[in-house]
């Protein structure tokens, strides 16, 4: 009740704000009250559609200009906009969406080893996908499409979050816990 009072009486603007607040930010019933309410508010926003899946979008502007699978979309590359996106447990159903959405955006030149600086730290599309997400479809997806399982974050984070099926995945793909303090998290 407290975040659909909150979103009463915003205009457009506010509401394209506050979707891009809630989704940078995992707000899943945020983000659901706004698109429910609003299903095109995303539109003509490249990382935003990704980051909701809307696929048949992503699909429209990308065969108008495959440049945005490049090009930064506000603070972030479209493809950490995709792996950042909790939004497969509210809609599990669009979840193949996603990974289409990954394939389209990488035979457009989007690098699965790309990812993004917060804080002053290298995070990979890895760590979006396993440490914040927690989307182990699209993870896998990454890591059988070439990423780098040893990114310096994956791996600790997996362990931190306790995502067994996340350290098994990164473990099968050729992950090194040497060097990392990812065993010690684990056993904290």
């Amino acid at each position: 009740m407290k975040d659909a009072v909150g979103l009463m009486g915003l205009d457009w603007a506010e509401k394209l704000q506050q979707l891009k607040i809630a989704l940078h930010h995992g707000l899943i019933s945020i983000v659901q009250q706004l698109m429910q309410d609003m299903p095109d508010l995303a539109v003509g926003h490249f990382g935003l559609l990704c980051a909701v899946y809307d696929v048949q979008s992503v699909w429209a502007m990308l065969t108008k200009d495959p440049t945005l699978a490049v090009t930064q979309a506000g603070p972030s590359l479209p493809l950490v906009h995709l792996a950042k996106s909790r939004m497969f447990r509210v809609w599990p159903d669009k979840a193949p969406d996603g990974i289409a959405i990954a394939d389209m955006l990488v035979a457009n030149g989007a690098d699965v080893n790309a990812g993004s600086i917060e804080n002053g730290e290298p995070l990979s599309l890895l760590y979006w996908a396993l440490g914040h997400a927690g989307n182990m479809e699209l993870a896998a997806w990454f890591l059988e499409n070439s990423a780098i399982p040893n990114d310096g974050q994956s791996l600790y984070h997996a362990t931190e979050l306790g995502h067994v099926d996340g350290v098994k995945l990164l473990l099968d793909h050729g992950a090194q816990p040497n060097g990392t303090n990812a065993l010690a998290r684990a056993m904290d």
